[in-house]
């Protein structure tokens, strides 16, 4: 069982007190995930809420056209299905690891058992979707404002800022991200992607290997986005 330090560094329950963190720690599960592994369905019951520990999580949405569309990447400290916490209606996405993933679950009933003893954890799981709706609007706001090339800009600055490593040669995105995955993101096609990421590297502003995109130049992007 994870300790209360874990679930205090999560920002979703950061607010709460040692003896709601505790509470809270007392009913989570562990959960393991292999890398492609599926944690949930679009459609499926939504009937728990997810604490990532160690890995990356794709958030994927099925588009009208057939092809997955990525919503969002969750990392270690970060939660997915609050609003399933709240309504328990079926999943609105699907959740598949990007790699090896250590989660902590907490199912809707003990949840709700909590939210009786402790109203605090209620207000915490409401201000977490109060977050989701914003970085929501957000992205449709970017879809109307921004060219792809912006697009991919802004989404690599936001990958950098969450999921970045220092290195001599610049800021990594050591993420398992294919093109097409970051076309999904920013709602591009894989070939917009491929001709924006060669001009960049034309540029040298940024570099591509297995390793995955080191950005060299940050601030020439944050020049293309603002």
């Amino acid at each position: 069982m994870a300790g209360t330090s874990l679930l205090g560094g999560v920002p979703l329950f950061a607010s709460l007190s040692e003896e709601a963190l505790r509470a809270v720690e007392a009913v989570c599960r562990r959960r393991m995930f292999k890398r492609g592994e599926t944690l949930f369905y679009e459609e499926d019951p939504g009937n728990a809420l997810y604490i990532v520990q160690t890995g990356q999580v794709k958030i994927v949405r099925l588009a009208p056209d057939g092809e997955e569309r990525i919503l969002h990447l969750e990392g270690p400290g970060e939660c997915l299905g609050e609003l399933s916490l709240i309504d328990g209606a079926p999943r609105s996405a699907k959740a598949v690891a990007l790699d090896r993933v250590e989660a902590l679950v907490l199912y809707r009933e003990e949840f709700l058992a909590l939210v009786d003893r402790y109203p605090a954890v209620a207000r915490a799981v409401m201000s977490g979707l109060a977050g989701m709706v914003r970085r929501l609007s957000e992205q449709v706001q970017d879809l109307t404002a921004l060219d792809v090339p912006g697009r991919i800009a802004k989404k690599l600055l936001e990958l950098a800022d969450s999921h970045g490593q220092t290195t001599p040669d610049g800021v990594q995105i050591a993420l398992p991200l294919t093109q097409q995955e970051l076309a999904d993101m920013v709602g591009a096609t894989r070939v917009a992607v491929n001709q924006a990421l060669s001009w960049f590297r034309g540029q040298g502003i940024l570099t591509t290997n297995r390793q995955g995109i080191t950005l060299r130049q940050p601030e020439k992007l944050r020049q293309r986005v603002y």
